[in-house]
């Protein structure tokens, strides 16, 4: 006699199945094992590619389903391989080390602090990828410096528009270590920090310079290294001054007569008797005879040429100044086109990451479609047999 089912009972039935299969498939996967992930990638360079490895236990299996997922949202990264963005992710499986490896290709600030899910099989381990100060470094690609030389003072200046960590740095003048006169401030913007350093430094000869200022910071594991050459590598050794009361004795040279010295003694003539009572010896002259060239001071001639040497190192030192507030502008432009290339190009990756997302929940939804297809299959044949009996 065939048995009738009401419609209530195929419900159960069917209810009861699902149940069943459920269990079986937690009794397979689900065992003692456990999995983890850490960063493998240390130090972490912004714009270098990272690696996120999920470690297996021995009792985990390796015939498991492979998930990667990001965010609280649990967006999916990758499934056995296979990614939704191939340019951003990529994952493999080292059986060897019993290790899933999750590729970060350049690496950016939306992809820190967030968490990360590693899954294998019904192993579960999510944590926040933190950017902490021993793991993580943003190099910055370059920085505005100023160096100026103001009467007696050494002015510098250096500005960072982002950097992670907070830079260290060691100032030198020479053989001196001036350090501590460094002045860093930083503010935190966003997750990286703006950097300003200041140095004003009074070194003791004011007229000449004849040591290099030195400037390394340490950002992370890279050394930034600025070095200025002073005025006193280009300019003369100052003359000492003679003093007013002294005459000095200088050889000329005259077009006539050749080479001859100007004494501070009369030359005496032989055929002259001096009838003036004003001086204590007769028969000499003092005048200088006129063949003779016109001598200069060459003290004179050293202090006029260093001093047109110092007008001109403080002209290109108002030029290197105008040249640096115009290499700011530019600088400031370019940041901005940058900023605005970046955005359309975070916009565009968004849209691709959108539209792959929705063919893999597509690519989902029709495999667990045809599953449902068979699974009601294989139940009608099953109510078909029973009513056959």
């Amino acid at each position: 006699m065939a048995l009738m089912l009401l419609p209530n009972s195929n419900q159960k039935w069917l209810t009861t199945c699902k149940t069943f299969f459920l269990l079986v498939l937690v009794a397979i996967d689900l065992g003692s094992g456990s999995v983890s992930w850490s960063l493998a990638t240390k130090p972490a360079v912004f714009g270098n590619d990272i690696e996120l490895h999920c470690n297996l236990d021995n009792d985990t299996s390796l015939n498991g389903s492979r998930h990667w997922s990001k965010g609280d949202n649990v967006k999916v990264l990758v499934v056995n391989g296979k990614t939704i963005n191939d340019t951003k992710y990529s994952e493999e499986l080292d059986k060897a080390k019993r290790t899933s490896i999750l590729t970060i290709t350049s690496l950016d600030t939306g992809d820190v602090n967030v968490p990360y899910t590693c899954q294998h099989g019904f192993q579960t381990y999510k944590k926040v990828l933190n950017m902490t100060v021993e793991n993580f470094e943003y190099h910055p690609d370059k920085s505005n410096a100023s160096f100026n030389q103001e009467d007696d003072h050494v002015l510098f200046a250096m500005k960072f528009e982002k950097v992670f960590p907070v830079p260290t740095c060691k100032a030198s003048y020479g053989d001196q270590n001036i350090t501590n006169l460094l002045n860093i401030s930083s503010v935190l913007e966003d997750v990286f920090y703006k950097v300003e350093i200041n140095l004003k430094y009074h070194h003791v000869s004011k007229g000449c310079m004849h040591h290099p200022f030195e400037l390394d910071c340490c950002v992370g594991t890279k050394t930034i290294k600025q070095r200025f050459e002073t005025a006193n590598d280009v300019c003369l050794e100052m003359t000492p001054k003679l003093k007013t009361d002294e005459k000095p004795n200088v050889s000329e040279k005259d077009q006539t007569l050749g080479t001859y010295a100007l004494s501070q003694h009369p030359i005496q003539n032989p055929n002259f008797t001096q009838l003036s009572p004003t001086l204590p010896a007769a028969g000499f002259y003092t005048s200088t005879p006129h063949n003779l060239q016109p001598m200069m001071n060459p003290t004179i001639d050293a202090n006029n040429k260093l001093d047109m040497l110092t007008q001109k190192v403080n002209e290109i030192f108002n030029k290197m100044s105008m040249i640096d507030e115009l290499s700011k502008k530019l600088t400031s432009f370019d940041k901005t086109v940058q900023t605005l290339v970046k955005t359309v190009e975070n916009v565009t990756k968004r849209v691709d990451e959108v539209e792959k997302s929705m063919n893999f929940v597509n690519e989902q939804f029709e495999h667990n479609n045809n599953d449902v297809k068979e699974v009601k299959s294989a139940f009608n044949e099953i109510r078909s047999e029973k009513r056959c009996h």
